[in-house]
């Protein structure tokens, strides 16, 4: 919890740190959002928000993790009325900037 909040912040204050922060990340967002149902609702949120914000200047790394085609799944499960909760309009919205900065030019 403390990590994600930690990357939240150094992340959203310098988007020159976000290749160091990437690398170290999407492997916690990747178990966190694989595993959403085991931890708070709060983290799983706050995971989906670092990876909106490292993908404004990380786009390429992120896309070759797992952790885009995860919110990419997510995204259409909860788009197609299959959510795993009640998807809150800011949750998808969050997701489709992910999307959107890592998949654009698909």
């Amino acid at each position: 919890e403390a990590f994600v909040g930690l990357c939240i912040e150094v992340a959203a204050r310098c988007p020159k740190g976000h290749h160091l922060i990437t690398p170290h990340a999407s492997p916690v967002c990747c178990h966190l959002i694989r595993n959403k149902h085991r931890f708070a609702h709060g983290l799983f949120e706050d995971a989906v928000l670092l990876m909106a914000n490292l993908s404004y200047t990380c786009g390429a790394e992120l896309k070759r993790t797992q952790v885009t085609d995860l919110l990419l799944n997510l995204f259409i499960r909860e788009v197609d009325g299959h959510p795993g909760d009640d998807a809150p309009r800011n949750r998808l919205s969050t997701l489709e900037t992910v999307i959107m900065y890592t998949h654009g030019d698909e």
